[in-house]
């Protein structure tokens, strides 16, 4: 009986690292985000609910902007600190748009956040999405909320 239970507690160890590996490369593999040229406004979230946005519609994946202070290049250089203080990686910045990475502790499955600066307005959209699955468990709007409450008065002054 010994002998069997460790032959199949050897099996479940393989079997959990082979899943590892597996979901490694795919969450490396997923399609990233492309800025189209003349972009005016951030994509839509799709209909999987692992994704907020402040220009969305519909409102379980809706999330305020961040309103700030001050000059738009300001405002730009303290979002890329703020992003990057949360572990974010830069992976794009293109004038008013920036685009982070962040990855999950366990798995490492990555979540695509990209802000787009609305000087005019005085704010900054965002949307943050996960690049595969179907649920994130609320992180994403998680992320955006620690992110925005940076921009609140009570934080640092712009």
């Amino acid at each position: 009986m010994f002998e069997n239970m460790k032959a199949w507690l050897m099996g479940a160890v393989i079997l959990a690292v082979v899943l590892f590996v597996g979901l490694r490369l795919i969450a490396g593999s997923a399609e990233r985000p492309v800025r189209q040229e003349g972009l005016t406004k951030l994509p839509a979230c799709p209909d999987s609910p692992n994704c907020v946005s402040s220009v969305s519609a519909d409102s379980s994946k809706s999330i305020d902007p961040i309103s700030f202070k001050g000059g738009a290049t300001a405002a730009l250089a303290r979002l890329r600190e703020t992003l990057a203080m949360r572990g974010g990686k830069e992976v794009r910045a293109d004038g008013d748009y920036l685009w982070f990475e962040f990855r999950t502790p366990l798995l490492g499955f990555t979540d695509d956040v990209e802000c787009l600066l609305d000087a005019e307005a005085s704010r900054i959209e965002i949307r943050s999405a996960s690049r595969l699955g179907h649920s994130d468990l609320g992180a994403n709007r998680k992320r955006v909320e620690r992110i925005r409450a940076a921009y609140r008065p009570s934080s640092a002054s712009m």
